[in-house]
């Protein structure tokens, strides 16, 4: 029985070192540099939270941080060892109104706009659930306006605006504009 059980034992184990010695046999190991760089992208600075690697005087950045800094999702599938990349949908980038976080939902027609201030005014369409607001509403640095036309969105500048256009406007608990669908 002892013989049996060391025999297996000893099986096992050279079975084992085959197989990672087959599947070391795969990777080679690289030595390279890690350095800071800037990315720059249309003029604007991407923060890449990973730093890149040097070898062979050519930069290698981790696909997933470039990737989510460019706004594309990354899915991995171990099974076929395959990377995808997706960009995501305009609604994603522009998550709904967040509550807990003091934010909430307004619709209107946009009555004043003050292009170099950065601020609209609206004429709210109130119903028992509505939160009133008064006065310029600022926009918030990054804020994101959609266009919806039928199913599609189609993202726009905050120059395209313009009075008369219906809106749904995502307010933050400090009463800046953090989102906007405009209805065509």
């Amino acid at each position: 029985m002892k013989k049996k059980f060391f025999l297996f034992i000893l099986i096992t184990v050279l079975l084992g070192n085959i197989t990672l010695s087959a599947a070391a046999n795969d990777l080679f190991q690289v030595k390279g540099y890690i350095r800071n760089f800037n990315i720059i992208k249309n003029e604007e600075l991407l923060d890449c939270h990973d730093s890149p690697i040097i070898f062979n005087n050519r930069m290698y950045l981790p696909l997933r941080s470039i990737a989510e800094v460019l706004d594309y999702k990354v899915h991995w599938h171990e099974d076929t060892e395959t990377v995808i990349l997706k960009q995501y949908d305009l609604l994603e980038k522009l998550a709904a109104a967040d509550p807990f976080a003091g934010e909430y939902f307004i619709y209107g027609e946009l009555r004043q706009i003050d292009f170099d201030n950065q601020t609209v005014e609206i004429e709210q369409h109130l119903d028992h659930h509505s939160r009133e607001v008064y006065g310029a509403l600022p926009l918030e640095k990054g804020a994101i306006i959609l266009l919806q036309r039928n199913n599609h969105y189609m993202k726009i500048d905050y120059n395209d605006l313009k009075v008369g256009d219906v809106v749904g406007i995502i307010v933050t608990s400090t009463n800046e504009i953090r989102g906007m669908l405009v209805d065509s």
